[in-house]
């Protein structure tokens, strides 16, 4: 690795979060189960700077967190708060951030270069509840994880006339099977958006031709959201060859 080069990307706020990892782990290979304050030694010796950038402190503290424990998988606010350094973001402890379709998948890309693991039931439904916040139904990758917990239908009950959501296959109310339910998508029906997003996908996002429909909506909003996931993958690629890697 290029001393000189690695040097320097410590020192620039912007710097890829899984860059800053490989940095580390070249230089300091136990900095994982460090203490803060020798983690900010360490760096300002490396770096020879009297300094270390705030939103770098947060990158290394969120990079930190996903090598040492479970929680950005399974713990809703641990990942929220990992994911707001990961998109270049200080990390905000007192009020809940909302993030953007393109935040949540450059953050699940950036953990995934990190460490991977299946996420838990409470952090998909957060992922879920962000998505349907944005008005998203349909998710491709790396957000297709969740598309089990958008995928909500209602059911009207063919013997009762009971009316809820389908979560157990059975009417809430009478009990009938699931051969007695209507069932309906609760928003609009997702694989239409799919089979428009699959007709599109191999074009270059960024000269799209859409149009007002429901279906267009959802394309523009997720290729917005790919284009700012490319543009970080373009990052980590130029930032690994800077540096030797």
């Amino acid at each position: 690795m290029n001393k000189a080069r690695a040097k320097e990307l410590l020192l620039k706020e912007k710097t890829h979060p899984a860059v800053i990892d490989l940095i580390l782990i070249e230089y300091f290979p136990e900095w994982i189960v460090w203490e803060p304050e020798t983690i900010w030694a360490a760096i300002r010796s490396l770096t020879e700077q009297g300094h270390v950038p705030y939103l770098i402190q947060h990158k290394v503290g969120a990079v930190q967190t996903a090598h040492n424990n479970e929680g950005p998988w399974e713990d809703w606010e641990v990942f929220n708060w990992v994911a707001q350094p990961f998109n270049d973001l200080i990390a905000n402890f007192q009020y809940v951030h909302k993030p953007s379709i393109a935040d949540l998948m450059v953050a699940i890309n950036t953990l995934g270069h990190i460490r991977k693991r299946k996420y838990g039931d409470e952090v998909k439904q957060f992922i879920a509840s962000a998505c349907l916040d944005a008005g998203v139904l349909f998710v491709p990758p790396p957000l297709d994880f969740v598309q089990d917990v958008l995928d909500v239908f209602e059911y009207r009950c063919s013997m009762c006339g009971n009316i809820d959501i389908l979560d157990n296959n059975r009417c809430d109310l009478c009990h009938a099977p699931e051969s007695a339910l209507v069932k309906t998508p609760q928003y609009f029906d997702w694989r239409e958006v799919r089979d428009r997003w699959n007709a599109v996908r191999s074009a270059e996002l960024s000269s799209l031709v859409l149009t007002e429909s429901l279906e267009d909506v959802h394309i523009a909003k997720l290729a917005t959201a790919l284009l700012v996931l490319n543009e970080k993958e373009d990052q980590l690629s130029e930032e690994l060859a800077y540096v030797g890697r």
